[in-house]
């Protein structure tokens, strides 16, 4: 039996588009260090997100509404 979940309580999902001259893996590492500075280990069970390789150097990041502004805040201070 499957148990129905309102859409109000599902979070959204966003995708980012990269063009990066890193593996899924090493963008993953960097991002998980960069949101541990920024908001700690608090903020890595928090904002929960996913990088996808789509080969020629262009990624993905999946990721939730509620988590975007952090992943992209993350991404800057990267750069």
């Amino acid at each position: 039996m499957r148990f129905k979940i309102p859409i109000d309580l599902k979070d959204r999902r966003r995708y980012i588009s990269l063009i990066a001259e890193t593996n899924q893996e090493r963008l993953g590492d960097l991002l998980r260090g960069a949101i541990r500075e920024l908001s700690g280990v608090k903020g890595l069970s928090t904002y929960r997100f996913k990088v996808i390789d789509l080969g020629n150097d262009k990624l993905i990041l999946k990721t939730t509404e509620s988590s975007i502004h952090a992943i992209l805040s993350a991404l800057l201070t990267i750069h």
